[in-house]
């Protein structure tokens, strides 16, 4: 089975951890406290909140200080924004897991709502799922599901770049001490000497993602060309025509999970079978073109201007690249039914993309959002004579973000619907290796 070993130190899988399915080894990133104090009232509505444009927003403040809040404004629409499209990666994801499943579209036609709609699609999802699961476990059938751990990246020079325009700068040092709760690699386009990892798109190797062409083995998902393996829960005896779920390997209009070689386009991160033609994050040296570093952690340099420090951890968060992790199912005893098949298409399609939310941006957009709440207040503390316009923003800013946050936990808390499928499925984590035995 392919593995993809971005990390230096080994990563397991611990079971269903927090929050949903996975958790890593290494300690998490340190936690920002933040003290809320009182945000300003709300003495006028701030329309430039709906439209996110605060150039013309009037104040009674010197340049510099009109130039920090109109940023930390536009990085708190760009959150509460953000939040919306995380609610519908987790309505999509779902809603590929239910119609696997066999849901109608008619009953996904879920739209976000404050955290709502993914709390229903989910639920949808995994009314639908246990029926199948329960009928296959009546039958004798066993499936067991390896997952690894999504993994977000952060362009380490982007998140300086951003505290130099903003007046403070980081001091020249090494990368790797700007780096909490992870580690740093570089990116490349040439030969890498370790694993890389290219960037969705044309593949001809493992895709961490939904494969669409072909697949030489461990296929699980729609084909539309021959199918070696099972087609549609019937065995094919060798390369037959399928026009459906094909479980083994897939010649032609492959599309879906490929634990093996994909040779056409992956929907996420892949690694190229022919390491000289890596295009993206590197974990050991470059011999071509060595691009900038990434951190797989968060960009959290010591002893930052407050508001700076906001306004690029907000954009960091809006950017960060999460892949969506392999999801490999292994099936095994009794016949597989052709719902079952369908069903677990979706499952390795769809829980990919539900734990990059879970492990990924969910994470990064609430703590982007308490510390810009906290800059927003200190500004407003700090210029309270500014005038009435630019402290409602501060309120309407600090209020959406809290919305914005409740809904990102309602959403993640809807997909928990999930858990006693997923969990009874897991491979079993192997145990820490024990003590030498006595000489």
């Amino acid at each position: 089975m392919p593995h993809w070993k971005l990390a230096l130190t080994p990563l397991a899988l611990l079971g269903l951890a927090s929050p949903l399915f996975l958790s890593c080894k290494k300690p998490p990133p340190p936690v920002v406290a933040v003290t809320l104090a009182a945000p300003p009232p709300m003495v006028e509505t701030c329309d430039e909140m709906k439209t996110g444009s605060f150039d013309m927003l009037p104040m009674a403040a010197p340049p510099d200080a009109q130039a920090a809040l109109k940023s930390l404004l536009t990085r708190a629409r760009s959150l509460i924004v953000a939040r919306l499209e995380l609610e519908k990666e987790l309505i999509d994801a779902c809603s590929v897991l239910a119609k696997g499943a066999g849901a109608f579209d008619e009953e996904l036609k879920v739209v976000p709502d404050n955290g709502h709609g993914a709390e229903k699609a989910c639920a949808i999802a995994a009314a639908k799922a246990n029926k199948i699961l329960k009928d296959a476990k009546d039958a004798k059938v066993s499936i067991v599901l390896d997952l690894d751990p999504p993994r977000c990246f952060t362009a380490i020079d982007d998140m300086k770049k951003c505290l130099a325009d903003c007046g403070s700068p980081v001091t020249k040092g090494d990368d790797r001490a700007l780096c909490t709760g992870g580690e740093v690699y570089g990116t490349c386009k040439g030969r890498c000497s370790g694993a890389c990892a290219n960037d969705p798109g044309p593949v001809s190797g493992v895709c961490w993602g939904v494969c669409t062409g072909k697949c030489d083995k461990e296929f699980r998902g729609f084909c539309g060309g021959k199918c070696n393996g099972t087609c549609n829960g019937n065995a094919t005896h060798g390369p037959h025509r399928c026009i459906g779920i094909c479980d083994g390997a897939c010649a032609d209009k492959a599309d879906g999970i490929c634990s093996g070689r994909c040779d056409g386009a992956c929907s996420s991160l892949s690694e190229p079978r022919d390491l000289a033609k890596c295009n993206g994050i590197c974990t050991g040296q470059c011999a071509g073109e060595a691009g900038p570093a990434v951190c797989s952690g968060d960009v959290n340099p010591p002893g930052k201007e407050g508001i700076c420090m906001a306004t690029c951890t907000a954009g960091a968060a809006v950017t960060v690249r999460c892949n969506a992790p392999l999801v490999r199912a292994t099936v095994k005893g009794g016949k597989q039914s052709v719902e079952l098949q369908k069903l677990l298409t979706g499952l390795q399609a769809a829980l990919p993309r539900i734990l990059r939310v879970q492990d990924g941006t969910s994470k990064k957009l609430p703590r982007a959002m308490d510390l810009v709440s906290a800059a927003a207040i200190d500004w407003s503390n700090a210029y309270a004579t500014a005038g009435p316009k630019p402290l409602s923003c501060v309120r309407a800013a600090i209020d959406g973000m809290k919305d914005g946050a409740a809904a990102i936990d309602t959403s993640v808390s809807g997909s928990q619907a999930l858990k006693p499928l997923i969990q009874p499925l897991l491979k079993p984590t192997e145990p820490p290796p024990g003590p030498p035995p006595e000489q």
